[in-house]
């Protein structure tokens, strides 16, 4: 009874040391509470926080899911769930002309069988994306079962060819203003334990008004108030999700239970709360860092092929940054292979060094994607005690199909307008740069992408000049085809290039001057190249020649040597369990990948690397010919042992087999496919079992087979239809 009475003691007054916290709304955080939370930028930098064993952590009973708050998705306790989420509705309205739209909403499912009432936030597209408001709605019952009817009176839009498209989100309403979720009871072994946690209000109930939310401890009956916090929607800072750290102290010992509150406090008798907590991690405040204790930032600039970068022998200067200062500084591997020649299915691959034919990722289409119960870089590092965040470009990287495992912090960075001729690349490397510094007392992983080197080659005017030469219409590099040849332009491509590179050397810096590379290991890598006709072929995707999947690969950080060049083949597919290895992180059971770490610390020879196979997978039916589809049944497989390599391509009429040496051919120039050639005869035989052994691991993983890719537009979400279409793989 002495830790309970300790508690009253507390000169905060006897009514606030109890569970009910003070009601003053009108300040962001109450006195009235034991503690305060602060952000994590006013944390000490000498303060270092590491996570609490596994088996120590908090625990709810409710599902733990992504939510959206300011475009970030974050895992947070359910609030108020959504319901069916995406149901798309489209809507023909006249130019300019006020639209009354009334559309009945089928609510099947348990989840509604108890609600009486609906919050519908549906969202418009015309030349963008805009959200309405949200809309209340009985649920009703006829003949054909429960339904909500979504009545608006639209005002004037100017509408794409005078249509306009509508998604809605449905959401349970709560038979009260207040939802709460308790952790089981949790033991604090320790007084100087911590706990992080993030709040926020999504974009659908910004309308509601403010939320108050109140976080206690709780032993038996008895519970303390240790946060209070008003989040009003109408502020700019109330938008986005309010990352906090909190010192529990007082509170080691058994049976303790977290109590996580939110209260609508808006005007409206109707306000109901949305309002998201995020998963609370338990944190202990640690010593020194050990000497083999390090961040990861991994960095993907999709769509760079290695063949336009000086570093690996291209004649313009692109990448004075990555070709000096980070191979001088780092690692560079000069057969750096995609696993795939389309986003998704390669970065799938970067995150479970498996291949898309056993991750089952195989296009950029599909939104269901990862099996469940599969490892990712991400969840491994989390279960580690890593910090874990990705900013991204979005399109193909949703985190619908697998890509927000493992993430406490996730940023798409979504909307109609983002591939902007300025691109996002400084924002999404600003935004990466704030989460490290953040995170600068806890051990982290970041993963950040760009879409700045992807068609359409739009970079910004400062670089209209550069490589001007090649504007000249005789130039040789000077790529014609119809009215795609300014678009295409090979020099554009190389700008955008420079445009990245010069954003890389910007954060270098930046961290540099923060003390954030000091025991951080960064990855600069990409996810596939692009074809300039090289084969006859614009663009990526349905081909597999190293203009698609020779890519770039650098490495520096703590203990990687400095200016070495490795000549051995690795793929994406090594990332992983190199990166694990090189971070002391057991790596899981059943990756397909190999470490190279050995060859980073001298204790393994090139050779053993040169007799491996890597595999490449091209899956996208479309390909370079921008919205025809191939006559080809996919996949298209690329195998490489060494030098060699084997390209199987299924016709309608049969399997065509290419076969190149690319020590005395590296542009591909030459087929010489001869099936009498030892050399040929072994990488088709390995061609030719590849698809039934990855089917075999499949089976015996028990994923979903899968099944070569055939999806329409109907088969996306409206949203992430959009971003696809700027990119181009869909028309």
């Amino acid at each position: 009874m002495q830790y309970w009475v300790s508690w009253l003691l507390i000169p905060l007054g006897l009514a606030s040391a109890l569970c009910g916290c003070s009601s003053r709304e009108s300040e962001d955080v109450s006195p009235g509470c034991y503690g305060r939370a602060i952000r994590p930028d006013e944390l000490p930098a000498s303060l270092r926080l590491d996570p609490l064993p596994k088996e120590q952590r908090p625990v709810f009973a409710d599902d733990v899911r992504m939510r959206e708050v300011g475009g970030e998705s974050r895992p947070a306790l359910p609030g108020v769930r959504p319901g069916d989420a995406f149901r798309r509705l489209d809507l023909e309205l006249p130019r300019d002309a006020r639209a009354p739209f009334r559309r009945r909403i089928d609510l099947a499912g348990g989840r509604y069988q108890r609600a009486e009432q609906v919050l519908i936030a549906p969202r418009i597209h015309t030349a963008e994306w805009q959200s309405l408001r949200p809309v209340y709605a009985t649920i009703e019952r006829d003949a054909e079962g429960r339904y909500a009817m979504l009545e608006l009176n639209l005002s004037p839009f100017s509408t794409h060819r005078g249509s306009a498209k509508i998604i809605a989100t449905v959401y349970v309403v709560p038979d009260s203003r207040r939802v709460l979720h308790e952790t089981a009871p949790l033991e604090l072994p320790t007084r100087s334990a911590w706990l992080a946690f993030a709040l926020g209000i999504p974009e659908a109930a910004r309308p509601l008004g403010p939320i108050r939310f109140e976080l206690s401890a709780c032993r038996g009956e008895q519970c303390r108030c240790l946060h209070q916090e008003v989040v009003d929607p109408a502020t700019e800072n109330g938008r986005e999700w309010q990352e906090r750290r909190l010192p529990l102290e007082g509170l080691e010992g058994q049976g303790v239970r977290l109590r996580f509150t939110s209260e609508a406090i808006g005007p409206e008798p109707t306000s109901v709360s949305l309002g998201q907590w995020t998963r609370p991690r338990l944190l202990k405040e640690g010593g020194a860092r050990g000497a083999g204790e390090r961040n990861l930032l991994l960095i993907s600039l999709d769509t760079l092929a290695a063949r336009h970068i000086e570093a690996y022998g291209y004649g313009r200067r692109t990448s004075p940054f990555m070709s000096g200062e980070l191979a001088r500084r780092g690692v560079l591997f000069e057969q750096g292979v995609a696993a795939s020649t389309t986003t998704a299915p390669s970065h799938m691959t970067l995150f479970t060094s498996l291949p898309p034919s056993v991750h089952t990722v195989a296009s950029n289409l599909r939104d269901s994607g990862l099996p469940e119960g599969v490892p990712t870089l991400a969840s491994t590092l989390r279960d580690a005690g890593y910090a874990t965040g990705s900013i991204n470009e979005n399109g193909a990287l949703s985190r619908r199909t697998g890509f927000g495992r493992g993430f406490d912090f996730y940023l798409e960075r979504t909307g109609a307008t983002f591939m902007h001729p300025e691109g996002f690349v400084k924002e999404v490397f600003t935004s990466g740069l704030r989460f490290m510094e953040r995170h600068r007392g806890e051990r982290f992983f970041l993963f950040l992408h760009t879409y700045e080197v992807h068609d359409p080659y739009t970079p910004p005017p400062a670089y209209a000049r550069l490589f001007e030469e090649a504007d000249d219409p005789g130039h040789p590099d000077n790529i014609e085809i119809g009215a795609r040849r300014a678009k295409l332009f090979p020099v554009h491509y190389d700008r955008e290039i420079r445009h990245v590179d010069d954003a890389l050397r910007e954060l270098f810096s930046r961290m540099e001057t923060a003390g954030l590379l000091e025991n951080t290991l960064v990855v600069v890598t990409s996810d596939h190249g692009e074809a300039f006709l090289e084969h006859g072929l614009m663009g990526h995707g349905s081909d597999v020649y190293q203009e698609a999947v020779h890519i770039p690969l650098f490495m520096m950080g703590p203990g990687v040597p400095e200016g070495l060049r490795i000549r051995a083949p690795v793929g994406l597919i090594d990332v992983m369990p190199t990166t694990l290895d090189w971070l002391n992180v057991s790596p899981p059971a059943d990756l397909m990948g190999q470490s190279f770490a050995p060859l980073l610390r001298g204790e393994d020879s090139q050779q053993r690397f040169m007799n491996r196979v890597l595999v490449s997978e091209a899956w996208h039916p479309w390909g370079g010919a921008k919205g025809k589809r191939a006559d080809i049944e996919a996949p298209v497989i690329a195998v490489r042992r060494g030098e060699y390599k084997l390209i199987r391509t299924k016709w309608s009429d049969g399997p065509r087999y290419e076969f190149y040496d690319l020590s005395k051919d590296p542009v591909e120039a030459q087929d010489r496919y001869d099936p009498a050639d030892p050399r040929v005869a072994e990488l088709q035989r390995l061609a030719d079992a590849y698809e039934e052994a990855s089917a075999r691991i499949v089976r015996a993983r028990g994923f979903p087979p899968l099944i070569a890719e055939r999806a329409t537009l109907e088969d996306v979400a409206p949203d992430r239809r959009e971003a696809l279409k700027a990119l181009g793989y869909i028309e």
